[in-house]
């Protein structure tokens, strides 16, 4: 048993188990995995957003009012590395080379499925967002 500090942390966890887990068959896992990701990135960017917008004053309903305006997770990414969701996360994506793999996984594979089921890819992952945490903390 371990302890996660953060909603993301316990996605990436879950993620990790469900990789190794010999008794879930890769059918599932194919399926399942792509989802997992998805909350991980897009739970560490809602807390940097909602963590910027406090800073800022911003009352916790219009936060949670814009939040729930985006549905995907290239825009939610967007707001909490600039408070919009419509500027582009390329330039931030590129920076890494992880970070593209794991948006990826995030999109069009949730949707699909993978065949990466490898702990490499967890490990982009589990990059990926600590980097966004750490956006929060500038």
């Amino acid at each position: 048993m371990t302890t996660n500090t953060t909603p993301a942390a316990r996605y990436v966890d879950d993620a990790i188990a469900l990789i190794k887990d010999d008794g879930v068959s890769d059918q599932v896992k194919k399926k399942a995995l792509p989802g997992l990701y998805r909350l991980a990135v897009e739970s560490a960017a809602k807390q940097v957003y909602f963590s910027k917008q406090a800073r800022l004053g911003v009352a916790p309903e219009t936060s949670e009012s814009t939040w729930s305006e985006h549905l995907r997770t290239k825009p939610r990414v967007a707001l909490a590395l600039y408070g919009d969701a419509t500027r582009s996360i390329g330039g931030w994506q590129s920076y890494r080379d992880y970070r593209e793999p794991t948006m990826r996984f995030c999109g069009g594979a949730v949707h699909e499925g993978t065949d990466d089921l490898t702990m490499e890819s967890i490990k982009r992952l589990e990059r990926t967002v600590d980097d966004l945490r750490r956006e929060g903390k500038t």
